[in-house]
């Protein structure tokens, strides 16, 4: 386990050197360069992380935090063909994503090989006093689900308005020509409004 925690920790490390270069292809001016690295640090969470058990899932939801915290005010300077590629690796990432109770599973599965009986006994007592955390673990990864399904519209608008020259009337104007579908999990558009 202590080597496994070593490797998650690279992984995180790898994520912020990743923003590091985004953040100078900024400060250079290269939009794309830095949408790229920002992108790239996410992907890392999700792709280094996939199929493993709950703090496997943390390092995925803090990579990807990572990343979208640079990319969210790169947006307003992506050109359309920019918005396009991004929004592109955002609906890959939502379609391949592993829910929280996935990782669940996972982690149950992966406690059942890795430890005797008698240990699995006394890890299941003690996460029965220990559902706070558990809960605190669910709602990082919903949290970190809605900033992405709403950068994910963010892009889409930006993108919309670039092409179309206006700002879209609502949250369906992006489909199909900008989004493939609306993500469920966006507090805008839970209010079927794009907001200014």
């Amino acid at each position: 386990m202590s080597r496994h925690r070593s490797e998650l920790a690279s992984i995180k490390a790898l994520a912020q050197a990743l923003t590091a270069e985004g953040r100078l292809a900024e400060l250079e001016h290269r939009t794309n360069d830095a949408a790229r690295a920002y992108l790239d640090a996410i992907q890392l969470g999700h792709e280094a992380t996939r199929g493993g058990p709950l703090i496997d899932g943390l390092v995925r939801v803090a990579c990807e935090a990572i990343g979208l915290q640079r990319l969210q005010p790169c947006v307003t300077n992506l050109q359309a063909s920019e918005c396009r590629m991004v929004i592109g690796v955002l609906e890959a990432i939502e379609k391949k994503q592993e829910s929280f109770e996935e990782v669940l599973k996972v982690e149950k599965k992966w406690i059942r090989q890795a430890y005797p009986f008698y240990q699995r006994l006394v890890g299941s007592i003690m996460q029965l006093f220990n559902r706070a955390a558990l809960k605190r673990a669910e709602q990082k990864f919903q949290t970190q689900q809605k900033r992405r399904s709403d950068l994910l519209l963010s892009v889409a608008t930006r993108a919309y308005e670039l092409e179309r020259r206006q700002r879209p009337k609502a949250v369906s104007d992006l489909v199909p020509d900008f989004l493939k579908v609306i993500p469920k999990d966006s507090l805008i558009a839970t209010n079927g409004l794009v907001k200014p």
